[in-house]
């Protein structure tokens, strides 16, 4: 077994195990009468189990690409403006998220790429942009990139160093004075 067989072996390890416990609060949680005052705790626990969800996609898609295994059959044809509301929607239902997040879809456009690792990619970025956003966070869709309005001197660089792998998937991240850019080839 080399070192990325024995890295991907622990990672799915602990991975697996994270989920199944997250499982079981989430599930537990379901199943207590909450009063009002604990219903935030529930929506909060929630919310972090879909980002640990989307976190762990993400980080099986890097460790996949260091044998170079790019998983191509998820390509798919979509429009990129639909889905990017039906993401923001989920991120509306939280309430521990606080910042409601409005798409604008200037102009949509027909993607073709792995729709799992769009998905999972544009989660991350917009948990990481709402962090710095108060009240609101505007996403613009123009054609094939999807424009979201934050303040992004503080998103971490690590996002952008992914880069390499993620252009194997038809997806590219950019940063401007003003925004973030997630480009669709």
């Amino acid at each position: 077994m080399n070192d990325i067989e024995l890295i991907k072996k622990i990672n799915n390890f602990f991975l697996h195990n994270i989920r199944t416990q997250l499982a079981i609060i989430v599930s537990g949680t379901e199943l207590l009468d909450f009063e009002q005052e604990f219903l935030d705790i529930k929506d909060s626990i929630n919310f972090s189990s879909f980002l640990i969800d989307c976190y762990d996609a993400i980080l099986g898609v890097l460790l996949d690409s260091f044998d170079g295994k790019y998983f191509n059959e998820n390509f798919k044809v979509f429009s990129l403006g639909e889905k990017v509301k039906k993401l923001a929607e989920v991120f509306n239902n939280f309430k521990s998220n606080n910042v409601f997040i409005d798409v604008k879809i200037i102009e949509d456009g027909n993607a073709e790429c792995n729709l799992i690792v769009v998905k999972n990619l544009l989660s991350i970025i917009i948990a990481e942009a709402i962090k710095y956003q108060e009240n609101k966070l505007l996403i613009e869709i123009k054609k094939k990139s999807v424009f979201i309005h934050s303040d992004v001197k503080d998103i971490p660089e690590v996002l952008f160093d992914i880069n390499k792998i993620m252009e194997n998937y038809g997806v590219l991240l950019y940063k401007s004075k003003e925004c973030l850019e997630v480009r669709i080839k």
